[in-house]
C-alpha cells in the first residue's frame, strides 16, 4: 500500500500543471521551474499573444522573457516507466492521448512556421528591422519597438532579436560637437579677418 501511495503521488508530481494529465513532452520555464507538456505551454502562450495578454506561467504567474528548456528526457523516461505500470487498457488510452497531442502540436508548428527540431524558433530568432523613417528597431513578429538589449516592446510578444548597431545613425553629440568645432573655426577665421582689416585701417589713417 505504501508502495502504491508512493507511485501515486510521483505521477502526480509528473503531471502538467495546464491539463493535469502526465507531462508530454516536457519543457520548464527559465524563470520559475514549473514544468508543462510542451504543446500545454505553446497553446497557452499562443492563447496570450492571441488576446494581447502579458506571456506568464500558468501556474506562479512569474514573466516568461526567455524560452523554455528543451524536453527533459530523464523526465520523459520517468513518465515512460510510470505509464509501463499501467494496465493494457490504460496504456492503449495514453497512447491514444499522445498521439492526438501529438498531431495537435504538428498544426500548432505550422502556426509558429517552426520544425520539430526548434520548437521555439518562433520564440526568438533573426534580427529586429530597422525603421529608418522613426530611427529605431522594430519585431520582425509584430512591428513594435525593441529596446536596447533587442527585446519587443510588446507585452503580449516580448521576443529577442539581435540588434546591428552599425545601422543607427551618428549621434546627436557627435554632430553637436562637429558643429561646435565648425563654429569655433568661423569664430576664428572672423577674429583674424577683423584684427587684418583694423591693421589695414590704422595704416591708412597714418
Amino acid at each position: 500500500m505504501a508502495s502504491d501511495a508512493g507511485r501515486t503521488e510521483a505521477e502526480t508530481e509528473l503531471q502538467c500543471g495546464i491539463c493535469l494529465s502526465l507531462m508530454w513532452k516536457p519543457v520548464t520555464l527559465v524563470r520559475c521551474g514549473h514544468s508543462f507538456c510542451c504543446l500545454c505551454v505553446m497553446k497557452d502562450m499562443k492563447h496570450r499573444m492571441d488576446n494581447e495578454q502579458v506571456l506568464a506561467c500558468p501556474l506562479c504567474r512569474a514573466a516568461v522573457d526567455s524560452k523554455p528548456t528543451v524536453p527533459s528526457v530523464t523526465i520523459e523516461n520517468i513518465i515512460q516507466a510510470c505509464v509501463a505500470r499501467k494496465s493494457d487498457t490504460d496504456q492503449a488510452a495514453e497512447k491514444r492521448r499522445t498521439d492526438e497531442m501529438d498531431h495537435e502540436l504538428f498544426l500548432l508548428l505550422g502556426w509558429a512556421n517552426t520544425t520539430r527540431s526548434d520548437l521555439w524558433g518562433w520564440f526568438a530568432q533573426g534580427s529586429a528591422v530597422f525603421d529608418p523613417d522613426d530611427q529605431v528597431f522594430r519585431c520582425p513578429a509584430c512591428v513594435w519597438e525593441v529596446d536596447r538589449d533587442g527585446v519587443c516592446a510588446n507585452q503580449a510578444c516580448r521576443r529577442k532579436w539581435t540588434i546591428d548597431h552599425s545601422l543607427l545613425p551618428e549621434s546627436p553629440s557627435d554632430e553637436s560637437d562637429e558643429d561646435g568645432s565648425n563654429m569655433r573655426e568661423w569664430n576664428e577665421e572672423s577674429a583674424g579677418s577683423d584684427e587684418s582689416d583694423s591693421g589695414s585701417y590704422m595704416s591708412d589713417a597714418e
